[in-house]
């Protein structure tokens, strides 16, 4: 599904993309348009997890980390598609990204 609307767009270099902001977000490839697509309470603290773990080789979804290990970093970017508080909303917007 390809995302059209967003509240914020970040390169992967990105040191800081906010404060406590709970939502959903996708961690986009530029090149191949794919999304891996997420939820938390504190979108900044899951930005900065993924980027590391991406960085070191230990991401939790092999899919993800077997596609940054071929494109490169500079092929992503960290988008924040959505503001939500609510967990339970977090959860079935995620489903539907």
């Amino acid at each position: 599904m390809e995302i059209k609307k967003f509240i914020a767009c970040f390169s992967f270099d990105e040191r800081k993309i906010g404060s406590c902001i709970p939502g959903v977000y996708s961690i986009h490839n530029k090149y191949s348009n794919k999304n891996y697509i997420g939820q938390g309470a504190i979108i900044s603290s899951r930005f900065s997890r993924s980027k590391n773990c991406l960085l070191r080789g230990t991401h939790w979804t092999e899919h993800l980390q077997s596609s940054f290990k071929e494109y490169g970093k500079e092929a992503f970017e960290f988008i924040i598609i959505r503001k939500e508080n609510s967990p339970s909303k977090r959860n079935r917007l995620e489903k539907y990204y």
